[in-house]
């Protein structure tokens, strides 16, 4: 019971986040699912009699009057948004709220002026029906991936239902946009402007059922060409226009030391030539995007 009641601090905030229980002052025989009760005194199956289980929602034509409270707002607009759920009978048609010495008289307007003409019936499903029933799709957006900057990525995503669905690709997260090779299919491709990890969301939607959602990562890494000359070692790696990059060297790929810093992309390879001595041992190079 008590998620559904109205509490004073939630109206402060302006909002309330959630439908409401509301009582009514005679309701009919049979519950609408999943209400499991009725109360019908003088029993009735009156149509135009709210059922227990029944869901209503402020019409989204009415005015909210500008002087009301910040408390009759909050509720007003949470009743045009959320609704209310049918809970109990009354002498006449009201909000259950929490007890609290600070309501005062601060929902009176809507206790007297808002009639329940003013709202309209959700139409309702059974225990089967709308996003209950049978058949949900599902998305698989298949497994984490790591490709070198400058290939394309292969997703494999998945898709399972029982009734036509829209498939939608998009990016969720990543440091740059990037190109799908076809957004509204399951299994397609992916290229990216930049290195970086992007985190890419599949979604299905029938219209009925929840959407249903998967993600995957793509891990675009930066793998520079490395070329001896004596002393000397090239490390050539493809850049991009407007980002910065790192060049380090390690010997142990655990204590890294940076060569050269904040070099700026320029659409094209960039070589750094690194002087020095080399010993024997085996040198690993690495080239990490700043921004």
């Amino acid at each position: 019971m008590f998620p559904a009641l109205v509490r004073y601090d939630e109206c402060q905030r302006g909002m309330v986040e959630h439908a409401m229980r509301i009582v009514v002052a005679h309701s009919r025989l049979g519950p609408v699912y999943p209400a499991s009760h009725d109360a019908s005194v003088p029993a009735t199956n009156d149509p135009n009699t709210p059922a227990m289980g029944q869901r209503v929602r402020l019409k989204s034509s009415f005015v909210i009057p500008a002087n009301y409270t910040t408390q009759e707002k909050a509720v007003l607009l949470a009743l045009k948004k959320y609704g209310a759920i049918v809970a109990d009978n009354g002498g006449f048609f009201s909000i259950s709220i929490t007890p609290d010495d600070r309501w005062g008289s601060s929902l009176d307007h809507i206790l007297n002026s808002v009639a329940i003409t003013n709202f309209e019936i959700v139409q309702s499903t059974g225990a089967t029906g709308g996003p209950r029933s049978p058949g949900a799709p599902t998305s698989s957006a298949g497994v984490d991936q790591w490709i070198p900057f400058g290939a394309t990525a292969q997703l494999n995503g998945n898709i399972t239902n029982s009734s036509p669905v829209t498939i939608q690709w998009k990016l969720y997260s990543g440091p740059a946009a990037m190109n799908f090779g076809n957004a509204a299919q399951a299994a397609t491709t992916a290229t990216f402007p930049v290195p970086g990890a992007y985190t890419l969301m599949l979604s299905a939607a029938d219209g009925i059922h929840a959407v249903a959602h998967d993600a995957v990562t793509i891990n675009v890494t930066l793998t520079p060409a490395q070329t001896r000359s004596g002393n000397d070692m090239q490390i050539i790696f493809p850049s991009s226009s407007g980002h910065h990059y790192r060049v380090e060297r390690s010997s142990n790929l655990i204590s890294w030391i940076t060569l050269l810093d904040n070099i700026s992309g320029t659409g094209s390879n960039i070589t750094v030539t690194h002087t020095g001595a080399f010993s024997n041992a085996q040198q690993f190079y690495r080239v990490v995007m700043l921004d």
